[in-house]
């Protein structure tokens, strides 16, 4: 067994340096775009335990009971996206999910028509099948405890931050970037940090260890995604109310963050504008509608283990009715990041709240907070450009409605930019990620 997955990792290792691509058979591709329209309005997402060299992994496929869509078959040498009808299936299998075959399912299908550049670490027939499925590319046999990350991951080196993210042909053009509201108007308040985007990254590398790294968690639908908009004042990442997650694998922004701090100078202790490169980290939605909270939980710890060294600030964002699984999963990451010898690098948002009275916020920030045993109170220093030191509350009930003004937001504006920016002109600990295992030091 030992020599067959020697040969197994060897044969994987020249995928890995052809490029995180498809490479599409454009020969192949074209017959098999006609077959997709042929597919019935009802899908199956299935899998069956297979063997390569001896090595057990399962292999995953989407089909109407007629035609199956799958990328590779029974041996790895077949390297292509299959569209066929009333294929062998060896052994049991196993239906995992019942969905329907609509456009957007259609459309990924025909996008992942004829790729050929199988790689069971990157590009598999899970990632594939998941991908048709929900729009994530996802093999959760590469995270946790799962077989293909036991037998690769240690061999994989740089190639670990490609770990469940889109090949190039899949990776989905950046937004356009627009303001949502006036920034002199965001300006114009002396007591609010800012924070200017620069970039976004699929990746991080060495550099980025420098940075002020900021990690939001938290449901899906409880609005991760538009709250890092506001934090930029400006759309970098897709956002909207939906129970599938919007985010679809863990991004990276890097932006510039403003605030103030008091320096020493020939005249003594003066004011000074301090800026700080940062990351924002955008994960995807602990219990999506299509995956389970343990799979979620798992991707998001492999890939922020594989792109950070060290954690600066986490952001904890609920909305609504924080139901059992969302609670269990948060405690979940909250356990894996040693929250109780890390409480003060942990803030915690109820989100959503708009349409609240003053006490209803308090009463539900108050119940998040009970349920993670978190103190409500939790205070940070604050320097503004010209008034004095403020102690700030960390912990917060806001709102941030689609098509609002500036006016109609601007408390919860400045409370929560304040909240996440807090510390970064300053020389903290640091959570540190440790690349071993799943673990946090």
């Amino acid at each position: 067994m030992g020599s067959s997955n020697s040969q197994l990792v060897k044969q994987e290792k020249t995928s890995w340096v052809l490029g995180h691509q498809l490479n599409y058979n454009e020969d192949l591709r074209r017959e098999q775009l006609k077959e997709v329209d042929k597919f019935g309005h009802n899908l199956q997402l299935c899998y069956v335990l297979r063997q390569i060299m001896g090595f057990e992994y399962n292999h995953w496929w989407v089909t109407d009971g007629t035609r199956v869509i799958e990328f590779g078959g029974a041996e790895l040498g077949n390297h292509h996206v299959l569209v066929s009808i009333n294929p062998p299936k060896l052994g049991t299998f196993v239906t995992e999910s019942n969905f329907k075959l609509t456009g957007e399912v259609k459309e990924r299908m025909k996008k992942v028509c004829g790729a050929s550049n199988y790689s069971l670490a990157l590009r598999n027939c899970e990632h594939v099948a998941r991908y048709i499925h929900c729009g994530a590319w996802l093999c959760f046999q590469m995270v946790g405890n799962g077989v293909l990350k036991q037998l690769f991951v240690d061999h994989m080196s740089e190639f670990t931050k490609k770990i469940n993210t889109f090949p190039d042909e899949l990776v989905q053009a950046e937004l356009e970037k627009t303001p949502l509201y006036p920034q002199e108007m965001i300006d114009a308040y002396e007591e609010v940090g800012t924070v200017k985007w620069t970039k976004t990254k699929s990746a991080l590398i060495e550099r980025d260890a420098e940075l002020y790294n900021i990690v939001f968690i938290g449901p899906t639908g409880s609005g991760k995604s538009h709250l890092i908009n506001n934090l930029f004042n400006l759309t970098v990442c897709a956002s909207e109310a939906s129970i599938d997650s919007v985010t679809k694998e863990v991004k990276f922004y890097e932006g510039m963050a403003r605030n103030w701090i008091m320096d020493s100078t020939e005249r003594g202790m003066e004011r000074k504008q301090f800026n700080r490169s940062i990351n924002i980290i955008d994960t995807l939605g602990f219990c999506d509608s299509v995956m389970s909270p343990e799979d979620v939980l798992d991707a998001i710890k492999m890939s922020v283990k594989v792109n950070v060294t060290h954690i600066d600030k986490v952001v904890v964002v609920c909305s609504g009715r924080i139901e059992q699984a969302h609670n269990d999963s948060i405690e979940n990451f909250l356990k894996w990041l040693n929250f109780t010898k890390n409480r003060d690098k942990f803030i915690f948002i109820y989100n959503k709240s708009d349409l609240m009275s003053l006490l209803d916020k308090q009463k539900n920030l108050l119940a998040m907070c009970e349920k993670f045993d978190v103190n409500i109170d939790q205070k940070m220093s604050w320097l503004t450009k010209t008034g004095p030191e403020m102690s700030i509350k960390t912990n917060l009930a806001i709102g941030f409605p689609p098509g609002a003004t500036f006016n109609d937001v601007a408390t919860d504006h400045v409370d929560f930019s304040r909240s996440v920016l807090a510390g970064t002109q300053l020389k903290n600990s640091r959570i540190k990620v440790s690349k071993s295992s799943c673990t946090i030091l």
